[in-house]
This record gives structure tokens, sequence and C-alpha cells, in this order.
């Protein structure tokens, strides 16, 4: 039903003391920016603090070249987190988009391909220690090009996965972000991960709690062993959690499908009391998670409607879309609530995608919501958008306007020309139900 955006990965670990060893020679003059110190000059600490000073991916990319033969496992892991640092700066947003990262990555093709390489032969040669590994990990993620190191992350959980009792915490919530963030969803990775995160909870702060349960939910590794373990933790330490930390928290056992009541008594509870703290995405969460776990706590639905109602100019799409699915699949119709979002829907009709537009249709119609205007828009967006919608659209676009009595002849004569072509797809239960609408 709903995916989410996560917000920041935990912070990159620090290199241990003593992994750089050799005296170096004299400093040339200028440093990063400048000529720099020859190769034959340049002390392993020397460059560790050249790569963590370049302030430009020109300047990361042009020491790592001009030094790639005194380039050690260290140097690697403080290549990779620089460059996760740069392309978070040089995009200019904390989410970065998929085209500015590809153009900013294109005009660093070679450099970019030569890193990759050297660190896919160290780490397959064993020669990277458990923290290097999560730390190359973590800013090859943030980097925004994981999805496309596919023999990267994947040289990296190999080699993981044969240290993974020298991480710590923080190297442990780091490592599960990554590959998840990345989509690299190792299953012997996650697996070994799960076990010593299970033995190491209690040892986890907030953030790590949340990117931990994050990250395997969105790796679809449920482990119950391990969100049992997690559970007792996060409700011990909910007070030290930020509120998009409780959100994405509350979204990742939902969306585990580790369905703990007192876990969610208690979240609901913290969330009462921090709502302020909370923003458009938080609350979308918030509210989609308690749904689809079924805890239809009413005290924290009637809390969330008020604030949900003060900041919907600020959600986007499908915030809308997941929010009021989530009302209307926990039984809580706010009629107020109804009515704002019906409004805000009309506006931002042109930012849903299919399965916003039928999720929408469908919440309206399960929450008795008839408002014209309303069904007619979502008609209109919905035609145009119709090749997009999956059987599942389908079905529940037709059986949503049959529920409230809008029957929009352009609309379903054009959704029974598209379930005619996909009928193959359709299941008995599918069958019924758009039968029933017609």
């Amino acid at each position: 039903m709903s995916t989410m955006k996560q917000g920041r990965g935990g912070k990159g670990g620090r290199g241990r003391k003593g992994g750089e060893t050799g005296k170096g020679g004299k400093n040339g003059k200028g440093g990063m920016n400048g000529k720099g110190a020859s190769s034959s000059a340049m002390s392993p600490q020397l460059l560790t603090s050249h790569i963590k000073n370049a302030r430009t991916v020109q300047a990361l990319f042009h020491t790592y070249s001009e030094h790639k033969h005194l380039v050690n496992h260290i140097h690697l892991s403080a290549c990779w987190n620089c460059l996760g640092h740069l392309a978070k700066i040089s995009t200019g947003a904390t989410e970065s988009s998929a085209d500015s990262l590809s153009f900013w990555f294109q005009e660093h093709a070679e450099p970019l391909a030569m890193l990759e390489q050297h660190t896919i032969r160290t780490a397959s040669a064993g020669e990277i220690q458990a923290r290097q590994l999560a730390n190359i990990a973590h800013g090859v993620a943030r980097s925004g090009m994981g999805p496309k190191m596919g023999p990267l992350m994947e040289a990296l959980a190999k080699s993981l996965q044969m240290c993974l009792g020298d991480c710590n915490a923080q190297e442990l919530a780091n490592a599960a972000w990554a590959f998840a963030k990345a989509g690299h969803f190792d299953a012997a990775l996650f697996g070994a991960l799960a076990r010593v995160a299970e033995k190491r909870s209690s040892d986890f702060n907030a953030q790590e709690l949340a990117n931990t349960a994050w990250a395997f939910a969105t790796a679809g590794q449920s482990d119950t062993e391990l969100f049992r373990a997690l559970a007792g933790v996060v409700e011990w330490r909910l007070d030290e959690f930020s509120a998009q930390g409780i959100a994405n928290t509350a979204w990742a056992f939902a969306r585990a499908g580790h369905l703990d009541a007192k876990l969610f008594a208690a979240v609901a509870r913290v969330v009462e009391q921090r709502l302020g703290d909370f923003n458009a995405q938080d609350l979308a969460h918030t509210s989609w998670a308690f749904a689809k776990a079924g805890q239809f706590d009413a005290q924290l639905f009637a809390a969330l409607a008020r604030s949900t109602e003060q900041c919907l100019h600020y959600f986007t799409a499908q915030g809308l879309a997941t929010t009021v699915w989530a009302f209307a699949k926990a039984g809580q119709i706010d009629a107020q609530l109804f009515s704002a979002m019906a409004k805000s829907v009309v506006q931002r009709l042109k930012d849903f995608n299919a399965q916003d537009l039928a999720n929408a249709a469908w919440a309206f119609a399960k929450a008795c919501h008839v408002d014209a205007q309303l069904f007619a828009a979502l008609a209109g967006s919905i035609r145009r958008r119709l090749d997009d919608f999956n059987t599942q659209d389908m079905v529940n676009t037709a059986w949503a306007f049959a529920k409230v009595g809008q029957a929009d002849v352009q609309l379903f004569t054009a959704l029974a020309r598209s379930i005619e072509r996909h009928l193959a797809s359709f299941d008995a239960q599918h069958l019924a139900n758009a039968a029933w609408a017609f």
C-alpha cells in the first residue's frame, strides 16, 4: 500500500586508530585543491586527510587517480564516505533525484569505475575490515548509485558476512540501512545481520533501532526473532526517538507484519504527545502503519485527524492517498477531515499515479463519503491513466464508483474494455467484485 521515503541513514563510522602505518616524507604545498604532495612523499595519514577534506568530486577523484597505488582499505572507506557526502551536497537535496545523480556521475564515469573495481578487488581478497566494509556500503548507498553497483554490493555483502561479529551497533545498523537503500536484498547477508543484531539489540540507540527496522522491512526480511528483540528495546527507548524515527519505526513494524499490540499502544501514546513535531510525511506514515497493523486506536486517529487537517497543503500526492486509505481502513471516518482531504485530492490529481487514484477512490467509497465533484474529477483522471492500472486497481475503482452510486458511463465503458483485455490475470475474487460493480 505504502512505500516509504527513508530519511537519513546513520553517520559513517570513524576509522580505527593504527589502521595506517608508516611515516611520510615532507608534504608539498597546496593541499587538496592545490598541487598537493607528490606520491613519493604522501604518507597514509596525509592521503586520508586529503580524501576526507575534498570539497568537490573532481578534487576527490583527482586525489584517488594520482595516488591509487597507495590506497588501502582505510582510504577506500574514506573515498566512499566522502563521495556519499559530496553527492548529497552536489544535488542540493536531502534525497537525491535519480536524474540529477545519473548526470552527475556520468561526468566522472571513468574514475568512478576505477574506484569501484579497486574496492571489489580489495574486498574480494579479504583485505577490508568489518568497520570499513560497513562504511563503504553506507557511502555507496548515500551516493544514490547503489542500485547501479550490483557487483560492488555483492562483493561487500560476501566479505561482510565473514566478519559481522566484529561490527558494533552503529556499523550493523549502517550496513543494514545501506544494503536496503541500495536495493541489494541479499537474503544470506540479512539473515546473518539479523542474528548478530538480535544479540546486540540492547546496544542500539534510537536512530540505529529505527534504521535497522526500516532496512529489514524495506528488504522484505521480516525476521520474527529480530523484530521481537527490536520491539522490546524500541518500547524501552521510545522517549529518545525523533518524530521521524517514531513514524519510520511504526511503518517498519507494520510493513514487516510484526503486529506487537503492546508496542503499538506505547507508540500511540508517544505520538499523541509529540504530534507537534510531526511533519506531513511522518503523519502519513504513522496513519498508514496503524491502519496496516490493524491497530485502530480511536484516540490516536482523532489526534492524527486534527494534525493532518492543519497541514494538508504539505502532503504529497502519495501522502494524501495513503492517509485517506488509512483512515478508511481503520474505520475512523472523521467527516471534517474527509471533506478537507477531498478538496486537496481534487487540487492535486495531476500528481497522482495509478495506485494513488485507485486507493483514493476506494477509500472515499469505503468511508461512504459521497462527493460528486471529487468522483467526477477522479473519473476523468482515471480514464486518462487506465493503461497504468493493474488488476487490483481496476477492481477497486469499479467497486468504489459502484458503491457510492457514481456510475460514470465513460469510466465504466473504459473499465469494461480494460478488464476484458486483462481477464487472464483475474482470479475468482477479482471476477466476483468486478461483476458486482457492473
